[in-house]
């Protein structure tokens, strides 16, 4: 029997809340390693071609951690050269950009593990905020917060 417009809306809030309530855990899996400046340079093949020479680079994946506005963290196909990296091309020309890892599952489990630490971090920071301000309100000398006056 087919669901109803109301039970699809319900069954899909389920699905949501499941996915949010597995988001919040730790991973159980350890942090995959990078590969090294030797792995890299035993992994070197020709690239592009850069001030007149063809480079020879590595090629695998970056992640980027960042929690902006606009940018949502990921991982990227890229290259290196045991120095330089670049996720935007087959040649180099940034250095110390990220680490490189070998396949992208290992790419997006730092980046998870990394997220989780972050996030860990800033709720941490709350809870701690939520137990001083909780302390202040049952201390009977806490200090009232003054107004500020009015600038002229």
């Amino acid at each position: 029997m087919a669901m109803n417009k109301k039970e699809q809306a319900e069954m899909q809030k389920m699905r949501d809340d499941l996915a949010l309530a597995r988001a919040m855990r730790w991973p159980d899996y350890p942090k995959p390693a990078p590969m090294s400046r030797d792995e890299i340079k035993a992994k070197l093949v020709e690239g592009g071609i850069q001030f007149g020479r063809r480079q020879m680079v590595a090629r695998g994946w970056f992640y980027n951690a960042y929690l902006g506005w606009y940018s949502a963290p990921r991982a990227t196909y890229g290259c290196s050269d045991g120095l330089n990296h670049n996720s935007e091309g087959d040649t180099t020309s940034t250095q110390n950009v990220g680490r490189l890892f070998v396949t992208q599952s290992d790419a997006l489990r730092a980046l998870r593990l990394d997220l989780t630490e972050q996030c860990a971090r800033v709720l941490a920071a709350v809870d701690r905020q939520i137990a001083d301000a909780d302390n202040a309100a049952l201390s009977p000398e806490a200090p009232k917060p003054e107004a500020k006056e009015a600038r002229e």
